[in-house]
């Protein structure tokens, strides 16, 4: 596998390691001593294509390359030729970066693209006060004093007279002048508000400090952080008004704060070292024989197992950064916890759920666990060993525990991969009870990433969603480090335990679907991602009596609960 990206704004250096013996990967990066892709691409972009010319139409004459120019045109050789396969794969993302030598847009209305409407001025620098005279006054006091003082009266003076300047003064001191009584007369005729022109100025602000922060700190920032930091902020800050952070509103807000979406291109090639047709016919002839299988099995009986390693400190590889900027630095807690990993075995079936218990191995100094023992969760099986690949003692452990958990049908169709201990039928048997029947169908190597549902379909976001929480931990809870044990126990569980939840059904069945064992298209569906972090998921914590912003929506009680709450508590509602 080779990944090639190429970027419009950065000079980055090639680096070349082998994966493993069936794949490569080439990836940019900004560090000393690597070659200089983007700027020998400028200087060389015609003495390249010639190059490449040559080897694709077989030309005799050849220029005359050093061997790192060679091999550059070796790379992109073999990425035209996946790409006339169409083996090749391109994918963009978007980056943020800001743009050093430009200045903010004076003109810029932050209410552009907000869908807010103008109510009386509060405060433009502090929307949630409001200007008698030379005070800031709280709203919320100014609107007692509406109250008060309409309560002997309308504005058109009917009922009881309305009360003096001085008897309202001693009440509430900021009406210090008789005519802020016609302030409090305007304000109960109109209606007190806060102006969301002044707020949404005050809200954009913010924004922009919190953005330098963590750009300042090396933090991984998103579009969707932006919209969560934004929300987060209406929330904390108390501000009653009708705002919602929308594509557009972040992109306008972008542009005028200097701050642009970076496009980079990843090319990524998925050939493996055999002919592809033959993965292609081998894929075919699996999924016929397993859906032949099929008829004798109910959906919920059909399975899927796999093994995936989750590194302790997951990040993605992209995020926001001042545009212009040469080299992006993202602050990690500990280089060691980016290689660290430990690994996870869910089990799901054709019918779209999951299965009651997941396995986890975690990595421990002499393969045991402290005395003390470990964080309990309700829905893992968590075994220590010297490293965190399975072994085939482990193997039979998840049989055990997961396979044959009492919750599990009696009659069973394991659809795993071509790992050498799932061929060991005998040892499977021997710990497999005698009132369950079970048969093993193994996808051919080479086949898993186009017909094995979990890594079609599951894994994917399943780790977005560990980034995701990672991330907000990172720039919202520093104390708070997923690569400790029972944080990651929490963290796994929690996650396991939402996507197991019955609305992700038909998101589990378009991985089956995918693969193309069953044949019947699910039903419309939006992704976990979007499900647990919708839009306007930053507001005030469900969790009584807690002030603190949400983060994520619990889909089994509904609640937006904040980060404390659901993961440092362990967020149980059932």
């Amino acid at each position: 596998m080779f990944y090639l990206n190429l970027s419009d704004h950065q000079a980055e250096g090639v680096k070349v390691s082998e994966i493993n013996k069936t794949r490569l990967k080439m990836s940019i990066k900004a560090q000393p001593g690597h070659m200089n892709f983007t700027h020998f691409v400028k200087m060389s972009a015609l003495l390249l294509w010639q190059a490449v010319h040559e080897v694709l139409t077989n030309s005799p004459k050849k220029v005359q390359l050093d061997r790192k120019q060679s091999a550059t045109v070796q790379h992109l050789v073999n990425v035209l030729r996946q790409w006339e396969d169409e083996e090749l794969e391109v994918e963009e993302s978007i980056v943020v970066d800001r743009i050093e030598d430009e200045e903010e847009d004076p003109d810029y209305d932050p209410l552009i693209n907000s869908s807010a409407r103008y109510a009386i001025p509060t405060d433009p620098d502090n929307p949630a006060m409001c200007r008698i005279g030379d005070q800031l006054v709280d709203v919320d006091l100014v609107q007692q004093a509406v109250d008060y003082y309409g309560s002997f009266g309308d504005a058109q003076h009917i009922g009881k007279a309305r009360p003096s300047w001085n008897t309202v003064n001693k009440k509430f001191p900021f009406i210090k002048k008789e005519r802020h009584l016609r302030t409090l007369a305007d304000f109960e005729r109109n209606g007190l508000s806060i102006n969301l022109h002044n707020a949404i100025k005050w809200v954009s602000g913010k924004l922009y400090e919190k953005v330098e922060h963590h750009l300042e700190q090396g933090h991984i920032l998103h579009d969707r952080d932006l919209r969560s930091m934004a929300m987060e902020i209406v929330a904390v800050n108390n501000l009653d008004i009708r705002f919602k952070a929308s594509d557009s509103w972040i992109a306008s807000w972008k542009k005028a704060h200097r701050i642009t979406s970076r496009k980079i291109t990843k090319f990524v090639s998925r050939k493996r070292f055999v002919d592809a047709a033959v993965i292609q016919k081998k894929s075919e002839e699996c999924v016929k024989h397993v859906q032949s299988l099929m008829k004798g099995y109910k959906n919920d009986e059909v399975y899927n197992a796999d093994q995936s390693g989750f590194v302790c400190e997951m990040h993605t590889m992209r995020t926001l950064a001042r545009t212009g900027s040469k080299d992006v630095h993202v602050v990690v807690r500990s280089e060691s916890n980016m290689k660290k990993s430990y690994t996870v075995m869910p089990l799901v079936n054709a019918d779209g759920g999951f299965a009651p218990k997941m396995f986890v191995v975690l990595k421990e100094p002499n393969g045991k666990f402290p005395a003390k023992g470990i964080f309990p969760t309700h829905n893992l099986i968590v075994k220590a060993y010297s490293t965190h690949m399975m072994t085939k003692d482990l193997m039979l452990e998840f049989f055990q525990d997961c396979v044959f958990d009492p919750r599990m049908p009696r009659n069973m169709l394991l659809l795993v991969d071509s790992w050498s201990s799932w061929k060991d039928s005998a040892a499977i048997e021997s710990v497999k009870p005698r009132t369950r029947k079970l048969k093993t169908v193994l996808i051919p190597p080479g086949c898993t990433g186009m017909i094995q549902p979990l890594d079609v379909g599951v894994f994917g976001q399943f780790k977005r969603i560990i980034k995701i929480m990672n991330a907000y931990a990172q720039r919202n809870h520093p104390d708070f480090h997923l690569s400790v044990r029972d944080n990651t126990l929490k963290v796994i569980s929690l996650v396991f335990w939402q996507l197991s939840h019955p609305s992700l059904k038909e998101w589990v069945k378009q991985a089956w679907y995918s693969s193309g064992y069953i044949t019947q298209h699910p039903l419309k569906y939006d992704t976990p991602t979007n499900l647990l972090f919708p839009l306007d998921v930053a507001q005030k914590c469900q969790i009584q009596p807690c002030c603190r912003p949400s983060f994520i929506i619990c889909l089994y009680c509904t609640k937006k609960i904040c980060f404390h709450h659901f993961i440092e508590e362990y967020h149980n509602c059932s």
